[in-house]
């Protein structure tokens, strides 16, 4: 992302150099160009970049299709993580004691899950299964969100 005000340098710079280098490549360029120094070591160059290089996994963006924009170049890169939606999202709760009869599969524990650790993943729950959250000390909720199912296994829900 870059800030508005920084846009038509930013044209200005593509519009002089798209015929020598993809556009990513010119996009490293100019933050070389803005962060590195002629005095400056490579070593301080590529950490000065690195603070400023946003990296997001999976990719936001992937090349489609195999030609380059560099003549004769087959482009066959494909990022293995694009358009992989995350799973799991770690996040906190409060002290509970938790009790349930479902047996879980490996270290996908219910304790493991509610503490933001992994998920869970029960094995073989039977109709009036249940997951007993006691708090500790007694909360008054104004909300919970019980999150099941998952894109990869779709028929894995809780009911």
């Amino acid at each position: 992302m870059f800030r508005s005000t920084d846009l038509p340098w930013l044209v200005q710079f593509f519009l002089m150099f798209y015929n020598d280098k993809p556009v990513d490549w010119l996009l490293v360029n100019i933050l070389q160009t803005k962060v590195c120094k002629l005095d400056q070591d490579n070593k301080k160059c590529k950490k000065e970049e690195e603070k400023l290089w946003i990296h997001y996994k999976p990719s936001l963006f992937q090349h489609i299709g195999t030609h380059s924009s560099l003549k004769g170049k087959v482009q066959k890169l494909k990022d293995r993580q694009f358009g992989r939606v995350q799973l799991f999202t770690p996040h906190k709760n409060p002290p509970a004691k938790i009790e349930s009869p479902i047996k879980h599969y490996k270290h996908y524990s219910i304790e493991r899950a509610y503490k933001g650790d992994t998920f869970f993943w029960g094995l073989v729950p039977q109709p009036g299964d249940q997951i007993i959250f006691q708090f500790q000390p007694p909360l008054e909720l104004e909300s919970f969100k019980f999150v099941t199912g998952n894109l990869e296994h779709p028929s894995d829900r809780y009911f």
